[in-house]
């Protein structure tokens, strides 16, 4: 049933006809409230809507759940607040649509155990999309978290991924902003071949890379006994033989990485790489180094000292960086004002207590660990990240996760002012 306040109608339903029946009644503005129960999978197919989203959120006090949720050839709908969890691949999926906003969700694989090994399905995929957007959201129990392919305008903001093998994947993506969000408990399957990166860009079955990404102020908490990469840019892109496939205009800033993977930080066949005031330190476990074989069962590995990197680089700057290796491609590329971290393999670098208040041995340290001391080197050079005051999900509540949803979406249209002024 519907009733009419102002111009927005609102929508209570308590079942999934009910559900279907609302979504093709509704309008822009309409709200639609779930009870408690199972709604199934959820399609949204071939619905558009101009102007302010349609918006479906649990009801006061409710708890609804769905299998899956797919959203296809539509626009202009707000998902807040739901719980998405079934054996659906992916669980959800956003494709040909624009306009489209998930707050607040909580998104399991087949089988939410905290174990990743048993979930063959992914958790979002964004294909083919423009101007979508997921912010304070839980994606766990999943073989990739998040897949996104040539869509223009994504933003993954404030949003926890943990419990998964694999978790943001990106391919020819234009205008896309990865911020704020938390990335732990990686569990990827050494026995089988796994290569776990938190965030990867790829080119592979493409004709570009991706363009216009800013990358910022995301905590990789990966101390565990597993190497798992942090930002690996790849691809085909080279200077030379492959211009067309270089990734254009990537801004890296203010992360922190903390584990044992070689590339903590790398940029390859990146034209306009901005790499700045980052944070790198290696985790105990990447003292062991990579002769230390991975456990039979494949859930443990060995560990390297991490690196901020680029390679086949045109035009790129690495700067005010905290690391305890840094590696570049060509000679040419600029590289001022970083701070070499001691490394356990060289035994040269900044110290580690005399650069914070303690080396961090946690496999999740809090994010205090990592601020630089007063006094230190590293504050007079005004180099690594300022840790934020909290990273994932910054909030539970309905009304500030749609609130922030919204705002989200506003950025869109001054997606350049993300940038760094000058770049």
């Amino acid at each position: 049933m519907s009733s009419t306040a102002l111009d927005a109608a609102t929508f209570n339903v308590t079942t999934a006809a009910e559900l279907s029946a609302a979504i093709a009644a509704s309008d822009p503005g309409d709200f639609i409230y779930l009870a408690t129960g199972n709604y199934g999978t959820i399609t949204i197919k071939d619905q558009s809507r101009t102007g302010a989203p349609v918006t479906l959120m649990p009801a006061a006090g409710a708890a609804p759940v769905l299998t899956g949720l797919s959203i296809s050839g539509s626009s202009g709908f707000a998902v807040i607040g739901l719980r998405v969890s079934g054996t659906r691949h992916p669980v959800v999926g956003v494709a040909s649509s624009s306009d489209i906003r998930l707050g607040g969700l909580r998104i399991e694989g087949a089988v939410p155990n905290k174990d990743a090994w048993d979930d063959p399905n992914s958790g979002l995929w964004i294909r083919n999309s423009q101007r979508v957007s997921i912010s304070n959201s839980r994606i766990t129990n999943t073989r990739t978290a998040i897949y996104m392919q040539r869509s223009d305008g994504v933003i993954v903001a404030d949003t926890t991924i943990e419990y998964t093998r694999e978790g943001i994947n990106v391919a020819a993506t234009n205008r896309l902003l990865l911020r704020r969000n938390r990335f732990q408990i990686f569990q990827p399957n050494y026995a089988v071949g796994d290569h776990a990166d938190a965030i990867q860009f790829w080119t592979t079955n493409e004709t570009s890379g991706s363009s216009n990404v800013v990358i910022a102020d995301n905590y990789f908490a990966l101390g565990g006994p597993r190497a798992v990469q942090g930002i690996f840019v790849a691809g085909a892109g080279d200077p030379e033989s492959a211009p067309d496939l270089m990734h254009e205009k990537v801004e890296v800033r203010n992360n922190i990485y903390y584990g044992s993977a070689r590339n903590g930080l790398r940029l390859g066949g990146v034209r306009r790489g901005f790499v700045h005031r980052n944070t790198l330190v290696a985790s105990p476990h990447a003292d062991l180094n990579s002769t230390t074989a991975p456990t039979e069962d494949g859930r443990t590995s060995g560990g390297l000292q991490p690196w901020v990197a680029q390679m086949r680089a045109e035009q790129g700057r690495t700067e005010r960086n905290i690391a305890p290796l840094f590696s570049t491609e060509p000679t040419d590329h600029v590289m001022v004002d970083n701070l070499k971290l001691y490394d356990s393999k060289t035994k040269k670098g900044e110290p580690y207590e005399a650069t914070f208040a303690a080396r961090p041995t946690a496999d999740i340290p809090a994010l205090t660990a990592f601020r630089t001391l007063d006094g230190s080197l590293a504050r007079s050079m005004g180099a690594g990240a300022t840790p934020p005051g909290k990273a994932g999900i910054q909030s539970s509540s309905l009304s500030t996760v749609r609130q922030q949803a919204n705002w989200y979406q506003d950025q869109f249209a001054k997606f350049d002012s993300w940038f760094s002024p000058g770049f």
